[in-house]
């Protein structure tokens, strides 16, 4: 009887302990992707010069034609 107990206490712990490394891992992936989505939200939203003279001219040809 007390051999039983004795497993299943070893199973059980076992079995929390690989519970709580997996809540670990996802608490820690969960961090990363809220940091990855800051530093995303943070970068500022610019086009390169040349991109927004293709832009311009492509959607207003006629505008630099003077």
């Amino acid at each position: 009887m007390a051999v039983n107990l004795e497993k299943e206490l070893t199973e059980w712990r076992d079995k929390s302990y690989r519970q709580a490394a997996l809540i670990r891992r996802l608490s820690s992936e969960v961090s990363n992707l809220k940091l990855a989505n800051k530093r995303e939200e943070q970068k500022p939203n610019t086009l390169d010069e040349s991109l927004k003279e293709q832009i311009n001219h492509g959607l207003y040809p006629d505008a630099n034609s003077d």
